[in-house]
Order: C-alpha cells, then sequence, then structure tokens
C-alpha cells in the first residue's frame, strides 16, 4: 500500500510535465501555431492530472481502506477473514492487556438493539420515562437511563451494550463518535442516516417519533441494515 501511496503521488506530479512534453513533441510548428491540438493536449493532461490528483487523495485520506480487497482462490472469488478471526490474531504482546482491549472491542451492538433501546425511552416504564428527544442530550440519557439499567443485572455491573445484546460479545463494524452535549435524538438519527447510507440525518429525525419508528424499521429491515454493527 505504501507503494502504491508513492507511486500515485509520483505520477500525480509528473504527469502534466510528460503530457506537455509528448503533445509539444507530436505537434509541428504549424499546429502549434494555430494552438488547436495544442488546446486539446492541455485539456487532456489536466483531466488525467486531476483523476491522479483525486485518486492520490482518496488513497492518503484512508478512503480505499474501506474496499474490500478480492482474492482468486482456485478460481473462485472469496474476500479475506475479517472481524474476529482478525482481531484475534492481534496482540501487543502483554497477553492481560490484550484481553481486556479484546473485550472491549466486542461490545458492540446492532442498530436494531439500538432501535430497541431508543424505542423504549419515553414509555411509562422505560428506563427514562421523562425522555424528550427535542430536549434530552447523550450526557442526559447516559446518566438517566444507560447508568442505571446496566448496573446489577444478571450480567453484573456492565456496559449497555452487554444488556442490549442479551450478554453476547458483538464485534462492531463501525465506531460513532459523538458530543456527550449533542441531543441523543441526533446521534440516533446519525446512526440510522449512516445505515441507510445519506449524507445527513435531518431527514431521519422525523422518523426516530413514536407514530414512525416502526415504519423505518421495516424499511431498515428489507434493506438489510438491522444487523449492522456500531460501537
Amino acid at each position: 500500500r505504501k507503494h502504491l501511496v508513492g507511486v500515485t503521488v509520483s505520477m500525480a506530479a509528473a504527469l502534466p510535465v510528460a503530457m506537455v512534453v509528448i503533445t509539444m513533441g507530436c505537434l509541428s510548428a504549424a499546429e502549434v501555431k494555430h494552438g488547436v491540438h495544442l488546446t486539446l493536449g492541455l485539456h487532456v493532461t489536466l483531466m488525467l492530472n486531476t483523476i491522479c490528483n483525486i485518486v492520490s487523495v482518496a488513497e492518503l485520506s484512508g478512503l480505499l481502506d474501506s474496499i474490500d480487497i478480492i482474492h482468486l482462490r482456485g478460481g473462485h472469488i472469496s474476500k479475506p477473514p475479517r472481524g474476529v478471526q482478525c482481531l484475534d490474531g492481534w496482540s501487543t504482546g502483554n497477553p492481560a492487556w490484550d484481553a481486556e482491549v479484546k473485550k472491549i472491542a466486542k461490545r458492540g451492538f446492532t442498530l436494531n438493539a439500538l432501535l430497541k433501546f431508543y424505542a423504549s425511552l419515553g414509555k411509562p416504564h422505560g428506563p427514562m420515562p421523562h425522555y424528550d428527544p427535542k430536549v434530552h442530550t447523550t450526557s442526559d440519557v447516559a446518566r438517566q437511563a444507560i447508568i442505571p439499567r446496566s448496573r446489577g443485572t444478571k450480567f453484573g455491573d456492565c456496559a449497555m451494550a452487554t444488556v442490549m445484546m442479551h450478554g453476547k460479545e458483538t464485534l462492531p463494524s463501525k465506531l460513532v463518535t459523538h458530543t456527550w452535549q449533542n441531543l441523543f435524538a441526533h446521534l440516533v438519527a446519525a446512526i440510522v442516516a449512516d445505515a441507510l447510507r445519506i449524507p445527513m440525518y435531518e431527514h431521519i429525525l422525523y422518523r426516530l417519533a413514536p407514530g414512525e419508528l416502526s415504519t423505518l424499521v421495516s424499511e431498515l429491515y428489507w434493506k438489510g441494515k438491522l444487523k449492522s454493527t456500531y460501537w
């Protein structure tokens, strides 16, 4: 991958010069005088240069890391092992440290579990009956619903993800960062938008309302997104 970065960046830097030299070398004096072919050559140069720059930015930003590498084995296309297999092969050399890191790493949850928890907020017998999506922040929900519900469970004092997943270890596919003072509804809407590959979550917010949530869950089910995992 490092070699690919170097080659791509080198191409991006050298291609414009090379194309100009080639274009000038292929043109006669008359053609240069009229500038017709020269203009075309410069357009081609700029286009190829732009393509190389785009590839370079995508590579250096890590965007291409999300693309699955395909291996051909015996004429069949297969993907390399990922998830738990990759985690089990990872080590810092300290067994106690590794065990704790792997335990924490497997505290993921599915989108379905998250939406079930969200649906319980605001209900009379739910973890936070007074929940208001337009008022309560992620910090509010953490202190008034998540911490109380994850204390003294049948799994002991544990992470809420453990309760949501009924004790099942779950390795997430994505890590979500957030601010504690943002509205919790916005956090949930952003995760749903990610699952649906929507760039903005504002149109998801109203669908989290009690009368709309079941329709959203149905859509996620038919699109195969309810099993998407997050941390």
